[in-house]
């Protein structure tokens, strides 16, 4: 995670070096960054319950076709 944040910084250093962008644009990129890390972590560990519920999903409906 931290080299992540390293080479972002790194490149970011390197674009306002040559002019190309300004330190606020890097900045607010890079908090972009780490605040949607922060989001999307979590449901990183939602993953595996995912695809065992999505893989239940024909049983379910096999049931649902044999009540009818």
């Amino acid at each position: 995670m931290y080299s992540a944040y390293t080479l972002v910084l790194f490149f970011g250093a390197h674009l306002v070096k040559t002019g190309y962008t300004q330190f606020g644009d890097v900045y607010k990129i890079f908090l972009i960054l780490v605040l949607s890390s922060f989001s999307v972590g979590p449901l990183a560990g939602l993953a595996p319950d995912t695809s065992m519920a999505s893989s239940t999903i024909p049983n379910v409906f096999e049931i649902l076709n044999r009540v009818r």
